[in-house]
C-alpha cells in the first residue's frame, strides 16, 4: 500500500509542541457540537389535528379522540369514541373494533363503512379532534434517562433532542422495539441527506438507547462546510472532508493540511502535517482532532482598494481606509469589488469617480464603479495587476451656495429640490448687492446647467453681484471720485504756477 507522503513535521511526528490554554479550551469548547445537527431533523407541528386530517397515513395511536358524524332520521348526530392502551375503540352500540397498526385513513375508512352498513345514505364522516401520547423509554448517553411522551408523528430526533450529553452519538442511536427486535439509526446522516428513514417515526412500546460516540474530530478552514463530526470505526479523513465537510473550496491550500492532535496528558499537542492528494483515504483520525485546512490567499498577490469603503452618511469624522486584496492572474475589477464584505460600499462611496493607479507604469485608469454594481454593465471592467490601487473617492452630500446671498457656505444635499430652495437656506439673496434671480450652477466636473436644473450633490450654486448700486459703489464710483481727484489736483498745480 502506497505510504502517505508526509512533509516536514511527519518526520517528526511525536514531537510535542507546547499547546497554548486557548487552543485547549477551543477543543472543550468544540467538544460535543456535532449534536447540533439535531436541530435540523426536529419536528415542529403546532396543529397537530389539522396535520393528521391532511395524512391518511397518521398511525392510530392511543389516546387519540376521533368523531364520527351521520345522518339519523335526517338529523346530523356525532359519536365521540376513544382509543384505549391496548389499541380498542368502543363504537357504542356499532361495536368495538381494534386499530392497532391501523392509519388514519384506514380507520376512516372502516369507521365509515361500519355506519353506512347500519344507516345507509347517513353521509358518515369520521375526524380527529385530539391526538394521543404514549410514553417511550430514553436511556444511555443522555442529560435525563427517563420516559418521553411521543405521539403518532413523533421521530426519533424530537424525543432525544433535548436529552443529549456533549459526549452523546448521534451515528448509532439504537431502538429496542416491543417485540425485543432492535434497529440503529445513523441521525447525522439523516440531517445531511434530509433521508427521513433514518429518523424513523417511534411506536408505542419502543425503548431509545444512545450510546456515546467514539470519536469526534473538527473541521476548519477552506471546506465547504466547517464543524464537528462523529465518526464510525472505519471512516478516514477522506470521508470527513469529501463527504462530512463537501470537499474543499477553491481556496484550500491542499498541500499544506495539517491536523493538531491533542497527546494524553491535554496539555500539549502534536501537529501533522500531510499531503491530501495520497494521504486522504488512508489518515486515520483519532478522537479530538483538529484538520486544518489553510487558504491558498495567503500566496496570492494583492490589489488595494482605498478611500471611502464603510463610512456612513453624515460621519463626524470619516477615515479614508486602505484594504488589501487577494487576487488571482488576469482577475477582473469586478470580481474583486462584488467580493469585497457586506458594507463596504455605502452611499458616501462615488463609484462613478472611480480610478486605478498602476504603480507599474504610474498610469491613470478611469472606471465607472457604478456600472458594474448597480446596473451589472461590465463593458468597463479592466484585470488587475499586482499592486494596483483602486481608489474610491468621497462623495460630500453637500452643496455649496456662493456669491451675493446672506450666507455663504455648504449646506445639506435634499433630494428633489431646485436651486432657489438652496439660496432660502443661505439666508436668500443679498438685497444690496444682487437682483432679479440669475444665478450659475456647476456640477462637480464644472459643467454648467441652467436654473431648471435638479440640484445634485456636489453642485456649486453661484448668484453674481449684480445690483447696480452695488456696481456703481464698488466700480463706477470709485473711478469717478478718483478722476475728480485727479482734476481737482490737476487745477492746483495750475493755480500754483500762474
Amino acid at each position: 500500500m502506497k505510504k502517505p507522503l508526509l512533509i516536514l513535521a511527519a518526520l517528526i511526528l511525536c514531537v510535542h509542541t507546547a499547546f497554548s490554554a486557548d487552543m485547549v479550551s477551543s477543543f472543550k469548547t468544540l467538544r460535543g457540537s456535532s449534536t447540533a445537527a439535531l436541530k435540523a431533523v426536529k419536528t415542529d407541528i403546532p396543529d397537530k389535528t389539522a396535520f393528521v386530517m391532511l395524512n391518511p397515513d397518521y398511525p392510530v395511536t392511543p389516546g387519540d379522540t376521533y368523531q364520527v358524524s351521520y345522518l339519523y332520521n335526517l338529523k346530523q348526530t356525532s359519536l365521540p369514541f376513544f382509543i384505549e392502551g391496548d389499541s380498542s375503540a368502543d363504537l357504542s352500540f356499532f361495536g368495538t373494533i381494534q386499530t392497532r397498526g391501523l392509519t388514519f385513513g384506514q380507520l376512516k375508512v372502516k369507521v365509515e363503512t361500519m355506519v353506512l352498513k347500519a344507516y345507509p345514505d347517513s353521509l358518515p364522516r369520521l375526524v380527529i379532534k385530539s391526538t394521543g401520547a404514549f410514553p417511550v423509554l430514553v436511556k444511555g448517553e443522555v442529560s435525563k434517562p427517563g420516559f418521553a411522551l411521543g405521539w403518532g408523528f413523533s421521530r426519533l430526533s424530537d424525543l432525544i433532542a433535548d436529552r443529549l450529553t456533549k459526549y452523546s452519538s448521534l451515528r448509532n442511536v439504537e431502538i429496542i422495539h416491543e417485540n425485543k427486535t432492535a434497529e440503529s439509526f445513523d441521525l447525522f446522516h439523516a440531517a445531511l441527506t434530509s433521508d427521513l428513514k433514518k429518523n424513523p417515526v417511534v411506536k408505542p412500546g419502543d425503548t431509545i438507547v444512545i450510546h456515546p460516540y467514539e470519536r469526534e474530530v473538527y473541521v476548519k478552514g477552506e471546506v465547504r462546510r466547517e464543524g464537528a463530526f462523529q465518526l464510525l470505526p472505519g471512516e478516514t479523513l477522506s470521508d470527513v472532508i469529501n463527504l462530512y465537510s463537501g470537499g474543499f473550496t477553491k481556496l484550500a491550500d491542499r498541500e499544506k493540511i495539517h491536523i493538531l492532535r491533542l497527546n494524553s496528558r491535554d496539555s500539549e499537542t502534536d501537529t501533522i502535517y500531510l499531503d491530501a492528494s495520497d494521504s486522504l483515504s488512508s489518515f486515520p483520525l483519532e478522537d479530538m482532532d483538529l484538520v486544518v485546512v489553510p487558504s491558498n490567499v495567503q500566496n496570492l498577490p494583492v490589489v488595494f482598494f482605498e478611500g471611502a469603503l464603510g463610512m456612513k452618511p453624515g460621519a463626524k469624522s470619516p477615515v479614508s481606509a486602505r484594504i488589501p486584496w487577494p487576487v488571482t492572474k488576469d482577475q477582473r475589477i469586478s470580481t474583486a469589488l462584488l467580493s469585497l464584505p457586506e458594507g463596504m460600499i455605502t452611499p458616501v462611496s462615488d463609484l462613478e469617480r472611480s480610478f486605478i493607479i498602476r504603480e507599474a507604469t504610474a498610469e491613470f485608469i478611469p472606471v465607472d464603479l457604478k456600472k458594474i454594481v448597480y446596473e451589472h454593465d461590465y463593458s468597463d471592467d479592466p484585470a488587475l495587476q499586482p499592486g494596483d490601487r483602486i481608489i474610491i473617492p468621497l462623495k460630500l452630500f453637500t452643496v455649496y451656495v456662493g456669491g451675493a446671498v446672506s450666507t455663504p457656505g455648504a449646506y445639506p444635499y435634499v433630494a428633489g429640490k431646485h436651486f432657489l430652495e438652496y439660496v432660502m437656506m443661505a439666508g436668500g439673496f443679498n438685497p444690496e448687492e444682487h437682483i432679479g434671480d440669475k444665478v450659475y450652477i456647476l456640477d462637480r466636473d464644472g459643467n454648467r446647467f441652467g436654473k431648471e436644473r435638479i440640484i445634485q450633490p456636489d453642485d456649486k450654486i453661484f448668484a453674481p453681484k449684480n445690483s447696480p448700486i452695488y456696481i456703481f459703489n464698488n466700480s463706477i464710483g470709485p473711478v469717478v471720485t478718483t478722476t475728480a481727484a485727479v482734476i481737482s489736483l490737476s487745477l492746483t498745480i495750475w493755480d500754483l504756477f500762474n
